[in-house]
C-alpha cells in the first residue's frame, strides 16, 4: 500500500497532519505487535486463525468474546456488554460479540452460551500503546524540524517580485538537478551571479535562517527516543537492560529490574488463563495461554544462579615483597 496518493491535492496543513497520523499509527503498530509476541493462544492454531489476532483485539479493546457460531463453531470476537459493565458483569448479562475479520454479531449471554477473556485486572486496553506512540511521534516531529533547521540555506533579499520570481524558480531547478537559464538584461544576471560573493556593490542580501549548531540536539533526541522504546519493552517483560548492566551495578540488581519487568505481563497472563479456563468449562474445550518463548527466556535469565566471584588472594607480606622483587 502506498501512501502517496493521499497527499495528492491536500494542503500543506493537512499533507502535515496527515504525515504525523501515519508517523503515530506506525510507532502504535509497532508496540502492537511487539506486545502480540508475549503470549501464545493454542486457539489460533486449532481454528486457523491468523497468529498475534488475539493480543492485537485484548490490548486494543481490552476484552474478547467467546462463543459458538450458528454451525456451533466455537469462535472469537470483540465483546461489548449491554446491561453493566465490564468490572461488575453477572452470569446472564447480554453481551454482543462481533466476530474478528467479519460483519456478523452475535447476542449472547455471559456464562450461558459465551463467556469473556480479559486483558488486565483493571480490564483495560493496554494504554500504553497510544501514550508511548503519541510520545515516539513527538519526538519525530522534532527530529524532523530540527534536521530541516540544520541545513545551511541563504534566503536573498530581493528588490522586486521579479527577481524574487527568477531567483525561485533557478532553485527549483537546482533541486531538481535541471539546467536552469534565466532571460533578463545584463544588470539584472550581474545581480544574480554576484548574489553570494562580496565582489559587487549590486549584492542581493541575503540573510541565514537556519542554525546548522541546532545539530547537536539531534543526538539527545535520539537517545530520548530510544530511553522511550527501552523503558515500554522492560515494563511489558524485555528487560534489554540484561545486556547492559553499568558499573557498581551487581547481577541481583539487575535481575530485580527483570522481574519488576515481568509484573504487568504476569498479570496479564493470568488473566488470559482465567479466560480460557471458563471458556474450557463451558464448551468442554481444552484451549490455553501461555508465555511466548521470548518471555520465557527472560524468566530463565532471572532464575540462573549468580557465578561466585573468584575468591582474592589475601595481601601478606611476603607476596608484598615478591611484588616489589
Amino acid at each position: 500500500m502506498s501512501f502517496f496518493p493521499y497527499y495528492e491535492n491536500l494542503t500543506n496543513k493537512r499533507e502535515l497532519k496527515l504525515i504525523k497520523e501515519i508517523q503515530q499509527c506506525g510507532h502504535t503498530v509497532d508496540l502492537l505487535n511487539i506486545l502480540s509476541e508475549s503470549f501464545v493462544h493454542n486457539f489460533e492454531e486449532i481454528e486457523k486463525l491468523p497468529t498475534g489476532i488475539i493480543e492485537q483485539y485484548l490490548n486494543t479493546y481490552g476484552v474478547c468474546g467467546v462463543c459458538e457460531d450458528e454451525t456451533g463453531k466455537i469462535v472469537i470476537g470483540i465483546a461489548d456488554l449491554m446491561s453493566t459493565s465490564y468490572y461488575n458483569y453477572q452470569k446472564g448479562d447480554n453481551v454482543n460479540i462481533t466476530m474478528i475479520g467479519s460483519d456478523r454479531v452475535f447476542n449472547k449471554k455471559v456464562g450461558i452460551d459465551c463467556e469473556l477473556i480479559f486483558n488486565n485486572s483493571t480490564r483495560t486496553p493496554t494504554i500504553d500503546v497510544m501514550t508511548f506512540s503519541s510520545l515516539l511521534t513527538e519526538i519525530d516531529v522534532s527530529l524532523d524540524k530540527i534536521i530541516k533547521m540544520t541545513r545551511y540555506i541563504k534566503v536573498p533579499i530581493v528588490n522586486n517580485e521579479k527577481e524574487k520570481i527568477q531567483i525561485e524558480e533557478i532553485f527549483s531547478a537546482i533541486e531538481r538537478g535541471d539546467l536552469k537559464a534565466v532571460t533578463s538584461m545584463k544588470n539584472d544576471i550581474e545581480k544574480l551571479m554576484s548574489a553570494y560573493t562580496d565582489s559587487s556593490d549590486n549584492d542581493i542580501k541575503t540573510i541565514e535562517l537556519t542554525d546548522v549548531e541546532k545539530s547537536n540536539n539531534i543526538q539527545y533526541l535520539t537517545l530520548l527516543r530510544n530511553s522511550l522504546k527501552e523503558f515500554f519493552y522492560t515494563k511489558y517483560g524485555h528487560s534489554i537492560r540484561n545486556t547492559a548492566k553499568v558499573a557498581q551495578q551487581s547481577k541481583d540488581e539487575v535481575n530485580d529490574l527483570s522481574v519488576t519487568s515481568l509484573i504487568l505481563p504476569t498479570n496479564m497472563l493470568k488473566n488470559r488463563k482465567q479466560g480460557w479456563e471458563r471458556v474450557n468449562k463451558l464448551f468442554g474445550t481444552n484451549y490455553t495461554c501461555e508465555f511466548s518463548d521470548l518471555i520465557n527466556i527472560e524468566i530463565m535469565r532471572t532464575e540462573e544462579p549468580e557465578e561466585p566471584e573468584d575468591p582474592k588472594e589475601p595481601e601478606t607480606e611476603e607476596n608484598n615483597n615478591e611484588s616489589d622483587a
